[in-house]
């Protein structure tokens, strides 16, 4: 299969997940708009008044997802059209309005789970003490389909940024300089090369929301990690190193792990689904290779202490890890610095790049 092919097949896919989201919407439309009916005929004003607003609010839900799915529609149109072998320029042409349109579509998955949950609290605040269950349960639906057709989202950003690099190389082709095959490498908006932020000004900015990505506030360091990140040193020639423990700190390999397909420690690809084999941060960078370890030996939880932040882009390690772990896994990371180490952030496993075992 060409990579116009697994976009078509990622497009097609959020379609699916769109419509189905769709369809679970209608229900909660419509149970809100009975339970409002039912409130209203017993005497209970208030609430009805207040199922109205969810009512409305679930409406204005519906809409934005009927947007998505034309957004969606216009993307594919000219993907599913497009002849399987184009020269660069074809390629160009037809796909860069296309990651256009498919990074507004991932804001637009953004602002309706942001509104969904808004909605989620007025109806679970409207029925206390009633039966919320049935509709938390119908507007939890909506929002765990919609996370899932974000995912398949960042998969066609991934392709469409990898046959636009392989348009752009035309003429180039090759290997990436860690021996990895194909054009993802090149794609990737970060790979944690130079910067113009300082290191640590880097590591401390503000991570950008991902998939699976949480930030707790309260976070501290352990001690454990301070005393890691304290004697964490990159080796000459490589970029990133990094070490992986459980939660209480014991570690969950030998040496350090470091960047470059050589240095996994298990076969990274073993437990991952064919499509994600072209993703170079899962085979050559430090979290490739901690996810690896994590699906391999089925690892819950870990602390991985790096020694630069995860990698940005919509091919980034950053954006891509939580899709590396299988669904419930979670990932502490901490960024080592000169002066100390810092909380980066928590992933937790969406399962979406794992194979089923």
């Amino acid at each position: 299969m060409t990579l116009i092919d697994d976009l078509d097949g990622d497009l097609a896919a959020m379609q699916t997940g769109i419509a189905r989201a769709g369809e679970i919407a209608g229900g909660a439309e419509r149970g809100s708009a009975d339970i409002a009916a039912h409130m209203a005929a017993t005497g209970f004003t208030g609430i009805a008044q207040a199922m109205g607003r969810v009512r409305s609010g679930i409406g204005e839900i519906r809409a934005r997802i009927a947007g998505l799915g034309g957004a969606v529609q216009e993307a594919r149109r000219p993907v599913s059209l497009a002849p399987r072998q184009m020269i660069p320029q074809q390629t160009i042409d037809i796909l860069t309005p296309i990651g256009a349109a498919l990074a507004a579509v991932h804001d637009g998955i953004g602002t309706t789970i942001d509104r969904l949950v808004e909605v989620q609290r007025a109806a679970a605040a409207t029925l206390q003490g009633g039966r919320p269950g049935p509709m938390l349960a119908r507007l939890e639906g909506i929002r765990n389909v919609l996370i899932t057709v974000g995912q398949h989202c960042t998969l066609a950003q991934q392709h469409v940024e990898a046959a636009l690099s392989e348009a752009r190389d035309a003429g180039g082709g090759g290997a990436s300089p860690d021996g990895s095959e194909g054009e993802p490498a090149k794609a990737v908006a970060d790979d944690g090369g130079p910067s113009s932020q300082s290191p640590d000004a880097e590591r401390a900015s503000p991570p950008e929301p991902a998939p699976g990505f949480r930030v707790d506030p309260a976070r501290s360091i352990p001690d454990f990690v301070s005393a890691i990140a304290t004697d964490l040193h990159v080796p000459p020639g490589s970029k990133t190193a990094g070490v992986m423990t459980d939660g209480q700190g014991r570690r969950l390999h030998n040496g350090l792990l470091l960047n470059g397909t050589s240095n996994a420690v298990v076969d990274n690809y073993a437990t991952l689904k064919r499509r994600w084999h072209r993703l170079d941060v899962a085979g050559s960078h430090v979290e490739g290779h901690t996810s690896g370890i994590m699906r391999d030996g089925n690892v819950n939880h870990a602390v991985l202490v790096v020694s630069k932040r995860p990698c940005i882009g919509p091919l980034g390690c950053h954006a891509m890890l939580s899709s590396l772990l299988d669904r419930g896994m979670t990932l502490d990371v901490y960024v080592a610095g000169k002066d100390g180490p810092v909380y980066w952030g928590t992933y937790t496993g969406t399962g979406e790049g794992v194979t089923q075992r």
